[in-house]
């Protein structure tokens, strides 16, 4: 709540600054505009324009633009660099209020190249500190570090640095360095001291009181916020009382310090009032939470329906979803299950909205961000030009070159993926909801069961088509993001596609954690049994956490009762998921000390898998609800640390089939311990090693030349990707795009394997894999062509009727490029093995 306070906050205390002095505004404008026309002498134009420009900049900036425009041609034509590059300063500024980032940007780095040559490091600290600004926006953030830097290498004075830290500080929280972020507040606030500035020291009082707040830490927000407010009285400063009030109330509810919380929010409410006439809308929602908590459910709906009014009024839809939230908790405390229902409806809406709104906006975002890395080639040309004029002053301006259109492809791909997630999750719990809401109104049970019966059945199918839907363009963005990085990068695009491709591999984890999910819920996961190496599985997870532990600064290790055998009998895949789930969430809630994996034997031969972790700890009024579906610790955890909220609810659903319970013992601050124990028969004839598994580890891709493969994919992406991947190995690859053509060049060529895609126009995979199985049974040939189904498809059920139709195996998109190679080499007229004996 606190971050969209200060900026609201201080939209409206502009908006009654401006209303005040409208009238006089006009009129100053009026009368510039007429000295204007009467103006002959170009100098003094340009004069007169900037001013009028910086008139207009609050009221309308297309006309601000227009008259800086005119003033830059006049002094262009005067060959005057100094005025030119004032004016261009002043450009960067609209265009940037105009969020037109690249053309601000492309102003600010002319004047830069001016002032560089002219030596003036007044004006560079300016646009240095504009630039960090933009890139910030932009969420850039080493861009913007490197710029807020050059600015205070310009200009040292207090008042600068006290605006530099403040922006630093945001920096670093941002990027979850909390003490970095701290560092610099408190050096904010020393810098505002010596500036002999108390506004600015309050507003670092302010903005270091709201960080904490927003980082969980409840108890030194309050006592920060204690000591702005004493500040603020002490000092006589009319701004900010309001917001430092609304977050010690907050804090305050935090805390359940109930009657802190009411008197500090009525005192902001008074506050601002006397400067506005009428309330914030964040401090009715927060007015309304505190209500609740107080249990004075009435008056929560009464605050929820003042916010609600305003909300509308003022057309600011950012709080709708608390809002709605608030009134559905207290119609349901209030036992009005209707209006409560109702209510639920509308924050999803609200929800989803803010959800669209934010994926436009950094959508917005990164094609300015794009456009901005084409202009700095351009940009790092000048500015070297201009440091070896100006006696070589030292400026830094990264340049990096990317290819524009598969970039906009890619990042296309990733946020199209991503939102169809974030639509699968909307519906699905819609649909549990309903699911739910029927069971307990229905008395009919013949109908209750078939409406059970007939959801089942649509979410299954459901699931399905939004796997396939899903995976298709996931397989063309993790196959183009192979492909390139097999390509030898340079280094600096190798950074950007690693990165890519672990983004596009956690966006398919969370993809497989739905449909794992789904199964669990239908009752339709089952589990292996096999003789596996308990004492490898537990050293493996560790040393691959043990990666994410060392790039944190915390110790990961592991214990292994020596009493225990090595080799047991079980779902080696299964128990490697939850004990990977559950150190997985160790290492990401643990910042300081250590996170340990023990396997240990207990009673009636069982064993005792703990994971132990010195982390944030749970709340225990949370500790119930964290194995919920989409369930976290707190309302923050997921901006804060990332995840759906499906790991431990998947975990516990696993450990439950094995016959157990996944338990929980943390305290706050103190770190956590989930542990459960299992009966895992031991191995008999069991010899100790490491198990081979021919898709996993090191490949070494040989040549497969001789072999000819027929591709039958209707997507263009996808099959380009597919015969990029089979020429390498020396592949003889044909293309078709249907089952039809699949079945008529079959039948005109011989081909040593078909990869056959499910989904396809004219005749599907299905239809053409029977197709061909009946021709060759009518003509009685001696060897079947093996058929792979290449599909998007991962459900159980739909696998076994790939293998029914005749189909001889199957490779999931997206593929991996070792198990392509394996299956390829396997089914080839030559087996692998016997392949690498003949070479």
């Amino acid at each position: 709540m606190p971050r969209y306070s200060l900026r609201y906050l201080l939209i409206l205390l502009l908006t009654l600054s401006f209303n005040v002095q409208l009238r006089a505004q006009a009129h100053s404008r009026d009368s510039l505009e007429s000295v204007l026309r009467h103006l002959s002498n170009d100098s003094s134009k340009i004069i007169m324009l900037n001013l009028l420009a910086s008139k207009w900049m609050d009221h309308d900036l297309d006309k601000s633009e227009s008259y800086l425009l005119e003033a830059l041609d006049i002094s262009q034509k005067l060959d005057n660099a100094l005025e030119a590059a004032k004016v261009q300063s002043q450009l960067g500024l609209v265009k940037n209020l105009k969020k037109d980032y690249p053309q601000a940007i492309e102003y600010l780095v002319k004047s830069r190249h001016t002032n560089l040559v002219l030596g003036n490091k007044q004006n560079l600290a300016a646009i240095e500190y504009n630039l960090g600004g933009i890139y910030s926006d932009l969420g850039d953030f080493e861009k913007a570090i490197g710029h807020f830097q050059a600015s205070l290498a310009n200009d040292s004075s207090a008042k600068n640095k006290a605006y530099v830290y403040g922006h630093l500080s945001f920096i670093y929280n941002n990027l979850d360095k909390l003490e970095e972020g701290s560092r610099y507040n408190e050096l904010s606030i020393e810098a505002a001291e010596r500036a002999n500035t108390p506004e600015l020291k309050a507003w670092t009082y302010v903005a270091l009181s709201d960080k904490y707040l927003t980082a969980g830490k409840w108890q030194k927000a309050m006592q920060v916020g204690e000591e702005a407010w004493e500040y603020i009285q002490t000092n006589n400063i009319v701004g900010y009382r309001e917001t430092i009030l609304e977050i010690m109330a907050e804090a305050a509810l935090k805390l359940q310090d109930y009657s802190s919380a009411l008197k500090y929010v009525k005192s902001s409410i008074q506050v601002f009032k006397n400067q506005s006439g009428k309330p914030l809308l964040s401090q009715l929602v927060l007015l309304g939470e505190i209500y609740y908590a107080q249990q004075k459910y009435k008056l929560s709906l009464q605050a929820a329906a003042r916010a609600l009014a305003q909300s509308k009024a003022q057309k600011i839809e950012i709080y709708n979803s608390r809002i709605y939230k608030l009134q559905a908790q207290s119609h349901a405390a209030l036992k009005d299950y209707a209006k409560a229902f109702a209510a639920s409806q509308m924050q999803l809406q609200a929800e989803s909205r803010l959800h669209e709104e934010k994926n436009s906006e950094a959508l917005a975002k990164m094609e300015a961000r794009f456009q901005i890395k084409e202009q700095e080639a351009e940009n790092e040309r000048l500015t070297q030009q201009a440091i070896t004029q100006a006696e070589q002053l030292t400026l830094s301006q990264a340049v990096v070159g990317k290819q524009k259109i598969i970039s906009r492809i890619t990042v296309f791909g990733l946020l199209l993926a991503t939102i169809m997630l974030v639509y699968v999750f909307r519906l699905w719990r819609r649909l549990r909801s309903s699911h739910l809401q029927l069971e307990q109104k229905n008395n009919d049970l013949g109908i209750a069961k078939e409406k059970a019966e007939s959801a089942a059945k649509a979410k299954s199918e459901f699931l399905s088509v939004m796997s396939h839907e899903i995976r298709t363009p996931m397989n063309a963005v993790i196959g183009m993001t192979n492909l390139l990085l097999d390509e030898s990068p340079r280094q600096d695009q190798f950074e950007y596609l690693d990165t890519l491709q672990f983004s596009g591999k956690n966006l398919l984890s969370l993809i497989n954690d739905i449909l794992d999910f789904s199964k669990i819920e239908a009752g339709k996961l089952s589990l292996e049994q096999a003789n596996f190496d308990l004492h490898n599985l537990a050293r493996n997870i560790c040393a691959t956490m043990k990666v994410k532990g060392d790039d944190k600064g915390i110790e990961v290790k592991y214990h292994y009762d020596p009493k225990l055998a090595k080799g047991f009998v079980g779902d080696t895949v299964r128990l490697g998921q939850v004990l990977t789930n559950l150190m997985g969430n160790a290492v990401k809630f643990t910042e300081q000390g250590q996170v340990e994996l023990r396997v240990e034997s207990s009673q009636n031969d069982r064993i005792l898998f703990s994971v132990l972790d010195t982390g944030i700890g749970i709340p225990l009024d949370k500790q119930a609800h964290i194995f919920e579906a989409f369930s976290q610790s707190a309302d923050d955890t997921t901006r804060k640390f990332g995840g759906t909220g499906l790991g431990l609810t998947i975990s516990r659903k696993l450990v439950e089939l094995m016959g157990a319970e996944l338990c929980l013992r943390s305290k706050p601050n103190e770190g956590s311990c989930f542990y459960f124990e299992i009966q895992l028969p031991v191995a008999k004839d069991f010899t100790q090693g490491h198990s081979k598994d021919p898709y996993r580890g090191a490949l070494d891709f040989g040549s497969l030349a001789g072999t000819r493969v027929l591709v039958a994919e209707d997507n263009k992406v996808n099959q380009m990707v597919a015969r990029k991947f089979l020429q390498k190995w020396d592949v003889e690859v044909s293309i078709v795009n249907n089952g039809q053509e699949a079945v008529a060049l079959w039948q005109q060529e011989k081909f040593d394997l078909i990869l056959m895609d499910i989904h396809m126009p004219e005749q599907d995979g299905i239809e053409a894999t029977k197709e061909i199985r009946q021709r060759e049974a009518h003509h009685q040939a001696q060897h079947s062509t093996p058929i792979l189904a290449f599909t998007a498809s991962v459900i159980e059920e739909e696998i076994k009727g790939f293998i029914a139709a005749g189909m001889d195996d199957w490779v999931s998109k997206p593929f991996d490029p070792a198990v392509l190679y394996q299956k390829v080499g396997k089914y080839a007229p030559l087996g692998m093995d016997q392949r690498q004996t003949a070479d």
